[in-house]
């Protein structure tokens, strides 16, 4: 017997329903006895028939048990249901039905079954067997030709547990029209046995209501039979899009269907562009989340429709622009002229910055004078990128009178980036005379960019030894403070030695800041020893910086801590916790019991007290038994299991597992669960291994939360916030590593068509294929024989397998496999194949382009390397950390060009901090001319 067997048997015997007490040991030994004559060819008939006559009912339950473990789908197996369901026990008739659910269907013992049904008055045999019979689609017997009242409560139970059944959906679909609503809302994005095909497409849906019709046609196409239904599906769209109150009872499942299915409404045929009656959440879709190809002729009726909303008709010129701007741009700069709100001018400013031709250009110089000053920020970034030196005199003294300091910074630093002259720094400098916070924070946002820390550290020194007036120098030095460099901090303390410094109004909050300063101790030092002339806020913070290394500020803190302010009172805590007494437990525990205390502060005591062990000990086994009692606060129990758990493996570590486990079952406490489990992720332990992975199994068989039915929100991977336990309980089993997948791999198999499980947390698994490789690949198997093809749940993870990009809905998902493929030494056609499918798909994405500059970098195509990275450019944005990937690899490629320049170092003195990402986008593999480089400039 192997290894792998047993401990699948291991963990299936917690999992099989209606198990007597007491009889889990004695149903693997059966199970693995069973098994064993299987192999060894026993005949299995001659072996079950004697144990059956002879067991009690109690003997015949573990037989059945361990038959249904050890010799499924067998014959013999098929033969002890029957017996079992023509037997007088209602235990051993219910345990029989619910195994028929688990046979093939040519085994299924049908008119037995049926015959069960019809004669039998316990109300659990009843349900169990019909759930069986309507999970096969057992509906030629009598009972269910014309299923009686309790059988259809029995199916309406299934649906509402959103565990339909999917055999027998045609028959279902045109004989139960009261269920019909209910029933597509189920069974759509999920994959139907291809024995249903030939009866779907004959359905004739005229009669039906207009929701089913749609809900059917999604459901056909969920199934890839699209030829007959694309037609329908369109026509539609106009019923769907349209704010119709009808389709709330299936709005989710319907928004589902039109993520997975938008290819099926071509760009020809998605003429919605003269229409206005659309929800607001269609114009959501066709903005966010189509794909260009289909949405983009739409939004640009959209666009230029003056009827609409101008802040939504921004949002159309955006997509247009930032997607395909070098076709959409000129067709869209007649709105330049035709247009003076402010949301389409600055879209239309915005999204032009990537696409600028000498005609953009011109006629931005020609209106700019027109548009009003709300809408001029990006239109002077144009003309302070692309325009000439004189220009960029005239705009930049003004940028301060701009609404938005951040776009004033961005077009502040394009100008600096094309013509970094000495004229355009002394504008800079002179931000740093301005009388408003906003031309100062200006000054110092421009000036970080493009000068030294040192540099800047020594302007600010000279400007507020020649500033003359005390509301610009309290400004300078608010900036300094902001920088938070270390030159930065030595002027600014010089600045606070002076005498007068004393009596500023905003030292207090300067001063605050400085606490874990090590270069202001002195400071306070000084300060401490004329404490007395100190107002009190200032001799609080005085002694919180001093904590370490004086007892008289400790006996001041503890006399002052309930009149601090609880910020504050984090802040002394902290500075506590570095050098804790003995004494100090006590009085924080007494804090941790308070019913008051704040988040923050129950927070940081709890983990003060983690932190002490073992000298804390004590203090915590009785805090420990006020959680017992229930006497602590709710805030403050969660904090302290989190913490112990984090920080102990001794007998601590057991009394909290005892005492949070035993609350866990009071509903009023779900809370230490997921404490709990924060705690086991941090401090992971081989002996929690199968307590939560028998946690995690049954996580996933829990029918509630009702799963996503493919919902748009879930196809972008948004996690809703029912879901953290089940998070938390994978990211506790992903910290064991291999143990955790060794385990977690048997306990999944064991469910393999024998239990329902949670759709949304199966996706969770298969999502997360490096921490639990053979668990994600088992839990996407599982998904791809229930879902449909087309479902978001597997499409993404398996690019390879749908016929088109467009069904991609997660780009993080293709990022991930493009990441993964980068460094492996072979791949590169397949590789860039995807990533050009990946483009397609997302055009306005700038991380696509930027994969294919690495993939063309590594097979040596060096040129075409800079062009893709040119196109990621286009579509980065303004933001220097958005640019930082695409210029760096214009700077590998032209120090692979032209070695002797030494472009890539040149660029690393400019932007140092993108060093790291040459190690995770390098291939030296696949170009072995990259590793000089990775080696020269990677840390």
């Amino acid at each position: 017997m192997n290894a792998f067997f047993q401990a699948t048997l291991l963990f299936t015997s917690l999992l099989l329903p209606q198990q007597t007490p007491g009889t889990s040991q004695s149903v693997q030994s059966l199970s693995l006895e069973l098994n064993s004559a299987a192999e060894a060819g026993e005949p299995l008939s001659g072996l079950l028939s004697p144990r059956w006559e002879s067991a009690s009912i109690p003997d015949k339950r573990t037989l059945l048990q361990a038959s249904a473990r050890a010799l499924s789908y067998t014959e013999a197996h098929s033969k002890l249901v029957k017996k079992a369901l023509l037997h007088h026990s209602t235990l051993l008739q219910r345990d029989a039905a619910e195994l028929c659910r688990f046979l093939s269907l040519d085994l299924v013992p049908t008119e037995t079954l049926n015959a069960l049904i019809k004669n039998t008055k316990e109300e659990t045999v009843l349900s169990t067997a019909c759930r069986s019979a309507w999970s096969l689609g057992l509906y030629g017997a009598t009972d269910f030709s014309h299923p009686d009242q309790k059988s259809l409560q029995v199916l309406t139970d299934m649906l509402k547990e959103k565990n339909p059944p999917l055999h027998g959906a045609a028959y279902l679909l045109q004989s139960q029209p009261s269920l019909r609503t209910d029933y597509l809302n189920s069974i759509l994005g999920k994959r139907l046995p291809k024995t249903e095909f030939p009866f779907l497409v004959e359905i004739r849906t005229h009669s039906w209501a207009p929701l089913n019709r749609f809900l059917f046609q999604a459901l056909l196409l969920d199934q890839g039979l699209v030829q007959e239904n694309a037609k329908q599906w369109t026509a539609s769209w106009w019923q769907f899009l349209a704010p119709l109150s009808s389709l709330e009872a299936a709005h989710q499942t319907l928004w589902g269907a039109l993520n997975r299915h938008a290819w099926a409404l071509t760009s020809q045929a998605l003429n919605l562009g003269q229409n206005r009656n659309i929800s607001a959440e269609g114009k959501r879709f066709l903005i966010h989340k189509a794909p260009a190809s289909i949405a983009n002729p739409t939004l640009f009726h959209w666009a230029r429709d003056t009827q609409l909303d101008s802040s939504f008709r921004a949002q159309c010129i955006l997509k247009l622009l930032r997607s395909e701007g070098n076709l959409w741009g000129p067709k869209l700069l007649p709105l330049l002229k035709e247009n003076h709100d402010a949301p389409i001018l600055n879209a239309l400013s915005l999204g032009m910055v990537p696409w600028v031709t000498q005609e953009v250009l011109d006629e931005f110089r020609e209106r700019i004078s027109y548009i009003p000053p709300q809408a001029a920020a990006y239109a002077a970034l144009i003309l302070c990128r692309h325009g000439s030196h004189e220009e960029r005199m005239r705009f930049l003294p003004r940028l301060p009178s701009l609404q938005s300091n951040a776009v004033a910074a961005l077009v502040a630093e394009a100008a600096w980036e094309v013509d970094p002259s000495d004229d355009i720094f002394q504008i800079f400098k002179e931000y740093t005379k301005g009388s408003g916070p906003k031309a100062q924070n200006l000054a110092r946002r421009i000036l970080s960019t493009i000068l030294s820390p040192k540099q800047i550290a020594e302007l600010y020194r000279t400007r507020l030894e020649e500033e003359e007036f005390p509301h610009i120098r309290d400004h300078l030095l608010d900036n300094l403070v902001f920088l938070g460099t270390e030159d930065a901090l030595e002027v600014f303390l010089g600045w606070l030695q002076q005498p007068d410094a004393l009596a500023h109004p905003k030292l207090v909050e300067w001063a605050g800041l400085l606490i874990p300063e090590e270069q202001a101790k002195p400071l306070f030092q000084t300060w401490w020893k004329v404490k007395d002339s100190l107002p009190l806020s200032l001799q609080d913070i005085t002694a919180a910086a001093l904590l370490e290394s004086d007892q008289s500020t400790r006996r001041h803190l503890y006399q002052r801590f309930s009149d601090l302010s609880p910020n504050f009172q984090v802040v002394v805590v902290t500075q506590l916790a570095k050098a804790p007494h003995s004494l100090d437990y006590e009085t924080w525990a007494k804090w941790l019991r308070k019913p008051d205390s704040n988040r923050g502060l129950s927070r940081i005591l709890a983990k003060s007290l983690a932190e002490a062990l073992p000298q804390s000990q004590e203090t915590c086994l009785l805090l420990l038994k006020d959680l017992e009692n229930q006497r602590l606060p709710a805030t403050a129990s969660g904090f302290l299991v989190t913490q112990l758990l984090s920080h102990d493996s001794g007998v601590l570590r057991e009394e909290c597992l005892r005492i949070t486990k035993a609350l866990e079952s009071q509903e009023t406490r779900t809370d230490l669960k997921q404490a709990r489990l924060r705690g086991l992720s941090a401090n992971p332990m081989v002996k929690d291994l199968s307590s939560l992975t028998e946690e995690l199994i049954a996580q996933l068989q829990i029918a509630d939360p009702t799963p996503l039915p493919d919902s748009s929100s879930f196809s972008f991977g948004l996690v809703r916030s029912t879901e953290t336990t089940f998070l938390l309980l994978y990211e506790a089993l992903r910290q064991h590593g291999t143990w955790a997948d060794s385990a977690l791999l048997p306990a999944l198999q064991s469910l393999a068509g024998k239990k329902w499980m949670h759709p949304d947390r199966l996706w969770l698994l298969a999502n997360h294929p490096t921490a639990l490789p053979q668990t994600s690949a088992l839990a996407l198997r599982f998904l791809s024989k229930t879902e449909s093809p087309f479902s978001q749940r597997v499409a993404n993870e398996s690019p390879d397998l749908v016929p088109s990009p467009l069904y991609w809905t997660n780009p993080s998902l293709v990022l991930d496999k493009i990441q993964n493929q980068l460094l492996l030494p072979s791949g590169g056609i397949p590789l860039e194949s995807l990533i050009n499918r990946a483009i397609f798909r997302w055009k306005e994405d700038r991380r696509f382009y930027n994969y294919r500059g690495w993939a063309l970098l590594a097979n040596q195509k060096y040129p075409e390397a800079i062009l893709a990275f040119e196109d990621a450019i286009q579509r980065s944005g303004l933001l220097r950390v958005a640019l930082r990937e695409p210029r760096i690899g214009i700077a590998v490629c032209q120090q692979l060009l032209a070695p002797d320049q030494n472009s890539l170092g040149e660029y690393l003195k400019e932007d140092p901090e993108s060093a790291p990402l040459l190690a995770a986008r390098l291939s030296v593999s696949r170009n072995p001319k990259l590793a000089p480089i990775l080696e020269e400039h990677t840390p």
